[in-house]
């Protein structure tokens, strides 16, 4: 939520600049970018609060980045979901992108059709992995090894810590729905102040996600094992344990505590260079005592108002989660006026196996005469030949919602202002889709002006541009009065370096991204030559020049993925370079532990 934050307190920032507006011409929340023409300064030290913003959150996704994208590797390559006896997330998405019906409507017969088309659907997703996987992991360790790589051995590493914990094989699968619970719902307490200056903000980013890491990969054993056999009961993580069947004034308070939290996030980061402490001021390194006193009296005059918007965007941000877009294409359709149908083309193979040659499908899909003539009227308005289809795919699980389903899917249409859903997989036949899966789709599909014109706000880009030109067009500021002639430049120029370091990072920040990558290697290998060679060349640096030993490593970071490898005959006799990476547990050898813990 400290990201949605981030996002709502910037809205709140515009909103407060286009006061400022010469005239106030504010007609639409899509467009959301106030002018910057003003000669009042206040206007400037709002814009700069916007740049600030919007740069500590550039700063905390990129300190976060390598923990997620190690996440995401491990879970691609590493979870066999018909290995573990829970239900994974990936065997129930699998099983719905065949759409097909079931004709009866007795419950048990249902549930274990659906349970036969569930391990179909992991097996098939587990022989691909196998073909698939290691040549992946390796174009992941070495080719792309500067996003990939620290983040998923320090995953490795925290899972191994885990391992050595419960002494036994804890399967892949097992461990990363304890990686995802945890990264979703333990986290607050690894999130800075967001009103902290951008430069201590980057430094406290990263060593509160550092502790955080460290505490997550000394989960003890029973937590470890609590958690896996939790089975849909209520639990949540404090101070660093699992609280497992909580009483209901616990779970109240968790709650609370949850739902205040997103608001303290905001205000928060509204408050970014409110008050006159040093490390307020400081912020412009070379500003002599005249700029000194220009910041004291604007920051006492930036004290936030009430937010605007900011639980509408949570709302809304909050839905688009709940959904995923698995495929978008556009199609050509046709309106057949005597039925009331719309025909639609849309091409269902690429390359067919045998003919070489792609195929398609025509569709006459019925809809209600409202919406037919809803869509007749776009048509008429727009004149495009075609229209957006999207495959969505449910991310609520049902015990949460009972009308809702993880893996559940639809099919959206989208013509300009109108829209039509049907369900799809094994719900195809079923004619309704529940109101709130509707709506959450249609927010990512529609978004109302409020969401559109963050969109546009949050690329940060539009911001940042429009200050730099209005400080670079030779139009001055009203601050005579407290600063007379001696001018703001140090100020601006201040505000033009953070800009530019907004622009630069608007597409990832790699700096910082390498920064969290070394000190994330050093924790686990020590800072050293070894972690020098994982950093500058990827995992290939380790092969030690040896061909062999270069399939031999990605074959034993592959396989004790999913459990510890019990054989492993070079890393028994000759482990070479490569063999730092490494440590035996008790079912073989895995990645080296985070958390090296006394052998019994």
């Amino acid at each position: 939520m400290a990201f949605t934050a981030f996002r709502a307190a910037a809205v709140e920032l515009e909103l407060m600049i286009w006061e400022y507006a010469q005239p106030l011409s504010f007609a639409s929340l899509r467009d959301l970018i106030a002018p910057l023409d003003t000669t009042d300064v206040r206007a400037l030290a709002r814009a700069e609060q916007g740049l600030d913003v919007a740069r500590k959150r550039q700063i905390l996704q990129a300190t976060w980045s390598p923990w997620f994208e190690g996440i995401a590797t491990f879970g691609e390559l590493a979870v066999d979901p018909s290995a573990d006896d829970a239900e994974a997330d990936i065997g129930l998405v699998l099983l719905q992108t065949v759409d097909e019906s079931f004709e009866t409507s007795d419950a048990a017969t249902f549930v274990e059709w659906f349970d036969d088309r569930r391990r179909i659907a992991e097996t098939m997703y587990a022989r691909a992995q196998l073909k698939e996987g290691p040549p992946r992991l390796r174009a992941y360790l070495d080719a792309y090894h500067g996003k990939y790589l620290a983040g998923y051995l320090t995953v490795r590493s925290v899972v191994s810590g885990w391992r050595r914990q419960v002494k036994r094989p804890l399967g892949g699968a097992e461990a990363y729905r304890l990686l995802m619970h945890r990264t979703r719902f333990d986290t607050r307490r690894a999130i800075p102040d967001l009103s902290l200056p951008t430069a201590h903000f980057k430094i406290e980013a990263e060593a509160l996600l550092l502790s955080w890491i460290q505490d997550v990969a000394a989960t003890n054993a029973e937590d470890i094992e609590a958690f896996l056999s939790a089975n849909g009961r209520q639990i949540f993580w404090r101070d660093n344990r699992l609280v497992a069947d909580p009483s209901p004034d616990e779970t109240a308070a968790y709650l609370a505590e949850s739902n205040n939290w997103y608001r303290q996030c905001v205000s928060s980061a509204l408050h970014t260079n409110v008050g006159a402490s040093d490390d307020v001021l400081n912020r412009v390194p070379d500003a002599d005592e005249k700029i000194r006193t220009l910041l004291k009296v604007l920051a006492g005059g930036l004290n936030p108002k009430d937010p605007i918007l900011a639980d509408d965007l949570a709302r809304y941000v909050l839905g688009q989660r709940r959904v995923l877009t698995l495929g978008r294409v556009t199609a050509p359709f046709w309106l057949e006026g005597s039925t009331e149908k719309v025909l639609y083309l849309i091409r269902t193979t690429e390359h067919g196996r045998e003919s070489g040659m792609s195929s398609y499908d025509l569709v006459r899909m019925p809809v209600d005469s409202t919406s037919f003539h809803t869509l007749a009227a776009e048509v008429e308005r727009l004149r495009e030949p075609r229209m957006t289809i999207y495959r969505m795919v449910d991310l609520v699980p049902a015990h949460a919602d009972k009308d809702r389903g993880l893996g559940r899917q639809l099919v959206a249409f989208k013509y300009g202002d109108w829209c039509h859903m049907e369900n799809r997989g094994v719900l195809t036949d079923l004619k309704q889709v529940p109101g709130e899966f509707a709506s959450d789709v249609e927010t990512q599909i529609q978004p109302p002006d409020m969401v559109e014109g963050e969109y546009r706000l949050a690329e940060f880009v539009s911001v940042a541009m429009r200050t730099i030109q209005r400080l670079r067009s030779g139009t001055g500021w009203n601050v005579e009065d407290l600063v007379g002639e001696s001018g703001i430049e140090a100020w601006t120029r201040r505000i033009i370096a953070l800009a530019d370091d907004v622009i630069a990072a608007a597409k990832g920040d790699p700096q910082t991204e390498s920064d969290v990558n070394r000190r994330l290697l050093g924790k686990i290998f020590g800072e050293g030559n070894f972690t020098d060679r994982l950093i500058d060349k990827g995992i290939m640096s380790l092969d030690d020049d040896d061909p062999e030993r270069r399939e031999q490593l990605i074959d034993a970071l592959y396989r004790s993925g999913f459990k510890p490898a019990p054989e492993v005959p070079w890393l028994d006799n000759a482990p070479g370079t490569a063999g730092q990476l490494f440590a035996r547990l008790h079912g073989g050898w895995d990645v080296k532990p985070l958390v090296e813990l006394e052998r019994e």
